[in-house]
Parts: structure tokens; C-alpha cells; sequence
């Protein structure tokens, strides 16, 4: 088990799941790209670490991790929009629900690949 308060990756200090407000999926083809929306705090505060992507069938969950990136800085209070592009791959074709864990408020939509 990894100590939280111990820098992993590019360093990142206290590692922990941000809720997403809009998931906006994309789709070329088979290929499909999902724009993931959050607000978060500024950096080096808040920085995103990683995104997770689990798929079950046709149920694909995105999962954003955020942390601090200099522990030893004062930080401000004041809110950002933030995105990032989830690139899910070539996917069969089918309907499938994205969805967005960690507690905000974005809707899960729907993807169809043909």
C-alpha cells in the first residue's frame, strides 16, 4: 500500500479522486475521445496526477486523480475549470455509458460507435 502523504509519479503529494461536471464524448469512426470537465484549485495546489479508465462490458467508468504538487507552497482559494481528453481507444461497435466516478456531478452520457 502506498503512504498518501508520499510523493508518486511526477511527485505528487496526497493523491485523491476529483469529481467531474461534464464528460463530452467524441467519437471518429471507432475511435473514441472523451473531454473530462472538473473544478479544481490552482497549481502547483492542484494538479492532476492520473486518470483511471475501467471498463465492464459496455459500462466504461473514468475516475480523475488530483494532488498537491508543492506541498510547502501557500495556496490560494479560488476555484478553476479544468479539462483533459481521455482517449478510450478503438472500440467495438455498440452503445456504451461513460460514466464519472469520484462524487461530482457530471451526467453519464451515452457513446455509440457504428
Amino acid at each position: 500500500m502506498t503512504d498518501p502523504s508520499s510523493p508518486i509519479g511526477g511527485g505528487i503529494v496526497d493523491p485523491e479522486p476529483v469529481g467531474a461536471s461534464l464528460l463530452e464524448p467524441a467519437v471518429d469512426g471507432h475511435h473514441v475521445l472523451v473531454r473530462v470537465t472538473w473544478w479544481s484549485g490552482v497549481e502547483p495546489c492542484n494538479v492532476l496526477d492520473s486518470v483511471k479508465v475501467d471498463r465492464s462490458g459496455t459500462a466504461i467508468t473514468i475516475q480523475l486523480i488530483e494532488g498537491t504538487g508543492d506541498a510547502n507552497v501557500a495556496c490560494i482559494e479560488i476555484a478553476q475549470q479544468k479539462a483533459t481528453i481521455v482517449d478510450l481507444g478503438e472500440l467495438e461497435p455498440g452503445t456504451y455509458t461513460v460514466s464519472a466516478l469520484g462524487g461530482g456531478d457530471a451526467a453519464p452520457v451515452t457513446v455509440t460507435v457504428t
